[in-house]
């Protein structure tokens, strides 16, 4: 279209002086191309300048002047405008969509055909996971059936059909499933159990039928831990020592969960040895939380040594460190035992080399040296023998203790060793008879060479450390 501009002249001007003359126009055709993108619609117009949105370029096509993204040669993108201006809407696209062949209508295609286009041809899905796509009841996600078909596509036939029995699976033996394995069979599993509802399959006494018991588990699988027991609060116990943290989180329970106990007194939860009822320790700390620090200078015995300076015993001025061991039941050189200097302890495990050989009809006498108290008891090996050299009759092995000290309470003790080597108790004997205690054993030996025996001489009560008593050793054929 073609738009001619004619020059009205008014019947009077005023004529400009001839220097100020405007040069002559020449008209020419312009091309319309508003958007600027070098493509014109026809439209035109002749002036001496182009009028805004017009050019001297004539690129006719373009089929819409007021979007420069739309010309011919542009790349044509799926969103319903025609980009190339050819007359086609969304015609081979840079960016088409896949999808899948859907025979069978079940909104579900063949994953191996398919076709690119910008929406959904009839006959294609946007779903490829139909596994049978000539079947409309068969693809992913579709309910598996009893019927021997993998309805849903996951490589499986009739596992978890709807129309199946449920099943669980019983690891802990206890007759009832783990509710988590709770799986629907058209067959019956070989290994599962009809029956579900266990919690915690990984314990044979959690189940609908336990007992509930305090232990901070759900024993019958009720969904609550521990009901029917009255709780009580507990705190946190960091450091074991069965006193909680007063400060710390308070947890009510039955009984006291891990790092917790129902006592709130520990007034330093961050050591062991610190709560009520410790022994105070020359530490300068509350080590019984009673509010208080031990003096640490005191001495109630008066024996110028405290406590904290090594004193054993305050309450007796017979102990001390350094002080002289005297037969008592005090450790009056604070070493860690009484009457250290008497302890003469015999092991009962003595090599038989050492022990006293005792024939038919014979007895040896043993004497010790002392008897230092409760705790160190003298042991002694012998070694009975037939000195014919021929299989002994019956005999009796015995052991006899006198002249014990007065004050001082003993008992004998016989045992003979079994065919291990290990001691065996036969007899024992604590009640005196004029001043003597006696043990025997009668019957036969193990063998031709005889038999090992142990006596221990135990002391009951009392203290006679520089005193001797008198030990015989006897085999009677």
């Amino acid at each position: 279209m073609r738009i001619f501009l004619l020059a009205l002249i008014p019947a009077c001007i005023v004529s400009k002086p001839a220097e100020e003359t405007d040069p002559p126009c020449t008209p020419q055709e312009w091309f319309a191309d508003r958007d600027q993108d070098g493509w014109t619609t026809g439209e035109s117009i002749v002036a001496c300048t182009p009028p805004a949105g017009f050019g001297s370029l004539d690129n006719p096509g373009d089929c819409d002047d007021e979007d420069p993204t739309r010309a011919p040669g542009w790349s044509e993108v799926c969103d319903g405008i025609d980009q190339d201006c050819d007359g086609i809407v969304d015609d081979d696209p840079v960016d088409p969509l896949e999808f899948w062949v859907d025979a069978d209508g079940d909104g579900h295609g063949d994953p191996a055909s398919s076709t690119f286009a910008c929406t959904v041809p009839d006959g294609y899905a946007t779903l490829h996971d139909d596994c049978d796509d000539g079947d409309d009841t068969v693809f992913a996600g579709a309910d598996e059936t009893c019927d021997g078909v993998d309805d849903d596509c996951d490589g499986y036939v009739d596992e978890d059909a709807v129309d199946g029995t449920l099943w669980w699976w019983d690891n802990d033996l206890d007759g009832y499933g783990d509710e988590a394995t709770a799986t629907r069979y058209c067959d019956d599993p070989p290994g599962a159990i009809a029956i579900g509802g266990d919690c915690d399959d990984g314990d044979p006494g959690v189940s609908p039928a336990g007992v509930e018991a305090c232990n901070g588990l759900d024993d019958d699988c009720s969904g609550a831990i521990d009901d029917g027991f009255p709780t009580v609060p507990h705190w946190p116990d960091y450091d074991g020592d069965g006193f909680g943290d007063p400060a710390g989180p308070v947890l009510d329970a039955c009984a006291p969960p891990p790092v917790y106990a129902a006592d709130d007194t520990d007034c330093d939860d961050t050591l062991f040895d610190v709560h009520p009822g410790a022994p105070e320790q020359c530490n300068g700390a509350d080590d019984d939380c009673d509010g208080t620090i031990a003096d640490e200078t005191s001495d109630e015995d008066g024996d110028g040594v405290s406590v904290c300076d090594g004193d054993c015993d305050d309450a007796s001025d017979l102990a001390l460190p350094g002080g002289t061991e005297v037969c008592d039941a005090v450790d009056n050189d604070c070493s860690g035992a009484v009457n250290d200097p008497w302890l003469d302890a015999w092991e009962p495990n003595q090599d038989i080399a050492t022990a006293p050989q005792v024939a038919d009809d014979d007895e040896v006498v043993v004497l010790t040296p002392s008897i230092s108290g409760p705790g160190d008891d003298d042991w002694f090996a012998m070694d009975t023998f037939d000195d014919a050299g021929t299989v002994p009759d019956q005999f009796r092995a015995w052991a006899r203790v006198e002249d014990i000290p007065p004050g001082v309470e003993v008992a004998l003790h016989l045992y003979r060793n079994n065919v291990f080597g290990q001691p065996r108790h036969v007899m024992t004997d604590d009640t005196w008879e004029d001043g003597v205690l006696e043990v025997e054993r009668t019957g036969l030996p193990l063998s031709n060479d005889g038999n090992l025996y142990r006596v221990r001489v135990e002391v009951l009560a009392g203290y006679a450390c520089d005193a001797t008593y008198t030990l015989t050793l006897g085999n009677q054929d």
